[in-house]
């Protein structure tokens, strides 16, 4: 039998695959993420999955803004915020 962290890794990166990074919110990579987060608090894999998460909400916010869809690039922005106000970028 599969490990439920393994299980929950493959789904997220699998939901990651498919731009499902936030939505729909019971089978986004975030919640997959959270949830072997919930139990393995330390799971460098899992950390490095949401911050993926908040670099691919970056990456599209600036494509956004350099095209001059602002509007979008603001809706962007505020995801990644959500998941993580502090990040550094």
């Amino acid at each position: 039998m599969e490990d439920p962290i393994d299980q929950l890794l493959t789904q997220a990166q699998l939901a990651f695959e498919k731009n499902h990074l936030t939505t729909p919110e019971d089978s986004s990579a975030y919640r997959f993420y959270l949830d072997v987060l919930g139990i393995d608090h330390h799971n460098e894999i899992a950390l490095l999955g949401i911050n993926n998460i908040i670099e691919q909400y970056l990456s599209w916010a600036l494509a956004n803004a350099d095209s001059g869809h602002y509007s979008q690039a603001r809706k962007y922005l505020q995801r990644a915020s959500s998941i993580d106000g502090s990040h550094p970028n």
